[in-house]
């Protein structure tokens, strides 16, 4: 089995590497914004009086298999005794974003609109000192690690993907 830096020295002659860590780390970062738009999304609408449960569950999905990607793999790859306080308080925050999601989905379903507005905006208010802790210890820890415990990550990232429900191939798509 050759691995993702192997071909790549092979095919570009030159070794990647040192670029790989940086890779995944850039990736979760760009999830944050994702993240945020989701839930702008759904402030928007609750501002406007139509609550978009789309927009909110798109957010809540993508949060929670966030902190999921964190917890199955990322925190224990990263962890060492310096920043082992940051990790423990990083995963005290996700066990109150989860809450506060809850709080926000009993309120959009108890039609307190008023209620789930300020909810949001406090959580949107989490996820921005939040996302930069992360940033700075998870993410620097990530881009320490070698090419192969970066492949693995990500690899594990793509087994956890999920097409959308209903999705099918192009080829599919035209039979329909």
């Amino acid at each position: 089995m050759i691995t993702i830096c192997q071909w790549a020295k092979f095919r570009y002659n030159s070794d990647i590497s040192h670029w790989v860590g940086q890779l995944l780390s850039d990736i979760l970062e760009e999830d944050h914004p994702r993240v945020g738009e989701s839930l702008t999304c759904f402030l928007d609408s609750l501002r406007e009086g139509k609550p978009s449960v789309s927009c909110f569950e798109k957010a809540r999905n993508s949060l929670q298999n966030h902190i999921f990607l964190y917890y199955s793999i990322l925190f224990r790859t990263v962890e060492n005794q310096a920043n082992a306080a940051r990790i423990h308080g990083l995963e005290v925050e996700h066990g109150g974003i989860w809450k506060l999601l809850d709080k926000i989905e009993e309120d959009l379903n108890a039609g307190r609109g008023e209620l789930a507005t300020d909810r949001v905006e406090r959580l949107i208010r989490v996820l921005d000192a939040h996302n930069e802790a992360e940033e700075q210890t998870v993410y620097q820890e990530l881009e320490k690690q070698d090419a192969s415990t970066q492949a693995r990550l990500i690899l594990f990232e793509i087994e956890q993907a999920r097409a959308p429900e209903g999705w099918v191939c192009n080829i599919l798509r035209r039979r329909r």
